[in-house]
Parts: C-alpha cells; sequence; structure tokens
C-alpha cells in the first residue's frame, strides 16, 4: 500500500513538471507567435503603403509623360471612350503583318495595264504640287534660237505650234557681297572748314547692314539656326565672322531697337483692365549659375474682352517669385485670369480692391480631365462613368463651355455682360 502511494506521487510529481514545462512552452510559442504576428502585420501596412506609393508614383509618371510629349486630347468623348492604351503589343508581329512585296505588287500592276504604287507607298500628289508653286513667285523664261531653227529646217519652213510649260522650282544661293558707301567731305567757306555728311548705321561701330542683320533675325528666331551653323555657313560664302560676334549684333539690336517697341506695348498693355497671364520653366546653359537651372518665361497678353488687337509679352525671369508680378503691373488697375500659382494671390493681397485675380476655367477643368484618365474604366458600365465625381465635373463645365459659345457672335460689351449675370 505505501509502495503504491509513493509511486502515485512520483507519477503525480512528473506529471505536475510536464505539466509546467508545457506550459512554458506554450507561452514561449505564443509569445513568438505574437510576435511573428506583429511583424506581418507591420510588413502588411508597410506593403500597403508601398502599393499606394507605387500607385501615385505611376500616375504622377503619366501625367509627366503626358506634359512632355503632349495631350491627345481633352475632350470628355474621347476620354470616355478611349482604347486601353496600356496593353502591350508585340511589335514584331505588326512589322510581320506590314511587309510589302514591292517587286510583286509592282508586276501585277504592269499586268493590269496601269503602274499603280504599292499599298504602303505614297503617290505623288500633283495637284497639291500645283497649288505649293503657284504660291511662289512666278517668272518665266522662253527657249527659241531663230537661227538654230532655220538653219535645222529651213528659213520660213517652221512656225511655233504651242508653247510647252515645264514647272520647276528655282532656289539661287544667298547673295553676299561688301558695299563700299563714299560720302563727301564738304569743305565750306573760305576757312576750308571740313563737313562729313552722315553716314546712318543700323549698329554703330560694325559693319553689318539691315538686310544682312534681318538674315541672322530671321535664321535664328524664325528657322531656329544655332549662331555657330551662321557663322559655318557664312564661313563657307568667303566670310569670316565668329558667332560672338553673330550674338553680339544680335543683342545690340534687341537692346536698342526692340526695347523701344517691348516698352511701347507695355505702356498700352497697363491701360487695357483685362489680361491674361501664365509662365513657364524654361532651361538655359550660361546665365551665371550652374548649368540646367531652370529659368522661367512669363507671358502677358490682353484678354478678349477687351475690343483691340492683342498684345503679347514674353519676359524672361530667373526666378519664379513674385517680384515680376510687381515689376511688371506696377500701377495696373483691372482683371488678371491667370492660374492658382500661389504668387498671383500675393500679387492680390498687395494690391486689395485694386487688383483682382480670376481663375482659369480650362486649368480647372484640366484636373478633372487628367484624373479621369488615371481611372480603368474598360470594365465599368456607363451608369457607373456618368456617376464618376470626374464625369459629372466635367459634363457641368462643357455647359458652361456651350453656354458661353453662344455669346461669342456679340462683341465684347455683351460677354462682359452676359458674365455679370
Amino acid at each position: 500500500m505505501i509502495s503504491t502511494i509513493v509511486s502515485l506521487r512520483i507519477e503525480v510529481a512528473s506529471l505536475t513538471n510536464y505539466k509546467v514545462s508545457n506550459s512554458d512552452a506554450l507561452n514561449a510559442m505564443h509569445q513568438e507567435f505574437m510576435h511573428y504576428k506583429k511583424e506581418a502585420d507591420s510588413l502588411r501596412l508597410e506593403n500597403k503603403k508601398l502599393k499606394e506609393a507605387l500607385t501615385i508614383t505611376a500616375e504622377k509618371e503619366q501625367l509627366r509623360v503626358k506634359d512632355i510629349f503632349g495631350r491627345g486630347t481633352e475632350r470628355l468623348s474621347d476620354l470616355l471612350s478611349r482604347s486601353d492604351c496600356d496593353e502591350i503589343v508585340d511589335e514584331a508581329e505588326i512589322e510581320s503583318e506590314t511587309i510589302i512585296d514591292f517587286n510583286t505588287a509592282v508586276i501585277s500592276s504592269k499586268r493590269n495595264g496601269k503602274h499603280k504604287p504599292p499599298h504602303g507607298v505614297r503617290s505623288k500628289n500633283t495637284e497639291s504640287m500645283k497649288v505649293d508653286l503657284d504660291s511662289l513667285p512666278q517668272r518665266s523664261r522662253f527657249l527659241l534660237d531663230n537661227d538654230e531653227f532655220n538653219e535645222k529646217y529651213g528659213k520660213g519652213g517652221w512656225r511655233i505650234a504651242y508653247w510647252r510649260k515645264k514647272r520647276t522650282v528655282e532656289c539661287p544661293q544667298i547673295t553676299t557681297y561688301c558695299l563700299n558707301t563714299y560720302t563727301p567731305v564738304i569743305s565750306v567757306g573760305l576757312e576750308h572748314r571740313l563737313v562729313s555728311v552722315p553716314n546712318p548705321s543700323i549698329l554703330p561701330g560694325s559693319f553689318v547692314s539691315a538686310s544682312f542683320l534681318a538674315y541672322i533675325e530671321y535664321s535664328r528666331l524664325y528657322m531656329s539656326l544655332p549662331f555657330y551653323r551662321l557663322s559655318e555657313s557664312f564661313n563657307h560664302m568667303g566670310l569670316n565672322i565668329s558667332r560672338q560676334t553673330l550674338t553680339n549684333w544680335f543683342i545690340r539690336f534687341s537692346e536698342t531697337h526692340f526695347s523701344l517697341i517691348y516698352n511701347k506695348f507695355h505702356e498700352m498693355l497697363m491701360k487695357i483692365p483685362y489680361h491674361q497671364c501664365d509662365e513657364t520653366f524654361i532651361r538655359v546653359n550660361k546665365d551665371g549659375r550652374s548649368a540646367g537651372t531652370p529659368s522661367f518665361m512669363w507671358v502677358h497678353r490682353t484678354s478678349e474682352l477687351f475690343p483691340c488687337h492683342p498684345i503679347i509679352l514674353f519676359c524672361f525671369e530667373l526666378t519664379r517669385g513674385t517680384d515680376h508680378l510687381r515689376k511688371f503691373y506696377g500701377d495696373f488697375e483691372g482683371f488678371i485670369t491667370c492660374d492658382a500659382y500661389c504668387a498671383y494671390r500675393v500679387l492680390e493681397k498687395e494690391n486689395a480692391d485694386v487688383i483682382m485675380i480670376c481663375g482659369c476655367a480650362m486649368h480647372l477643368r484640366r484636373r478633372f480631365s487628367e484624373s479621369l484618365a488615371l481611372i480603368d474604366i474598360r470594365n465599368l458600365s456607363e451608369e457607373v462613368i456618368n456617376c464618376l465625381p470626374e464625369t459629372i465635373a466635367l459634363k457641368m463645365i462643357g455647359k458652361i463651355y456651350d453656354a458661353y459659345s453662344f455669346f461669342i457672335v456679340f462683341n465684347k460689351p455683351e460677354i462682359v455682360k452676359s458674365r455679370t449675370l
């Protein structure tokens, strides 16, 4: 009996020790489980944030690419009916489908009696060439040698039946020459006082002429040719002139003559109460700062509400600050239509009751169109699409434009009156 009790006590003690060790193991496993669960929750949260950040970055990149390469369209109908542009297309398959056997195409067309260009080859449009040639100045020449025809056919044995005309485009090379202009020096009176007749120059102290400078301005501003190419072109003509000299003439003429026109336009612009303004960044290589530092080009123009010929002024600035607006507008009184850039609001606060900033409806509309362009509407029904906030806003703005287009036929004062109703 005693031995049984002892064995039972030993068994109970072992079971108790097993229970304690098992409980300790369960506690350790529970703590380890909670630790891993906490890590998993933090990883899920981090993954969710990374996905949101990736989505935002992808949308920003899509908008950035659209801004760089241009927007195809912002019309609501085109945004809603756009095709799936994110689909991956195998370019090799496209190339294999559009390969043309030119030899086969030409031979088959010859068999039909008519030589037609193969599919994919652009044929000449003689009508468009005719229109283009008609827009050019016309000169005529007649190739006729009477002595040659008399010798070949005999005198009196031939006559002109009609004239056959062939049209060619002539492009004579620009003629550059040195013009020597002589002005007399007059001896006046018994004292033989010498008087020189003035010889006006477009840029005093230089040998540039008005025609030469006009060609430089045209090539640089309209044809966008850099000065080093112009310098090389003149060198081929025999005129050794550096691009530094060309740049100096360009800047001097702009500061001397164009500044007068700019100041006059600015004076006229300040008398008009309706303005439109915008700015964009531009990169300049050499402006006293490191290469690639963004500068800004401001544009100021008259509004469509004012019945006058439009005045458009461009201003280059190193920064985008409000100092340019303060300097440009000065004592201006009126309305400025612009975007939501904060510098315009600062100008309005500094000139309260004098300058009123008006928002641009196109900038407002663009935000909704960009937001709608980022929504995947392929699997959405028409009812769901029409209930989207972006679609509702774009339709409301479209109604405003439709109502405004009715007043376009009226004169400017009536448009102003319609906007105040």
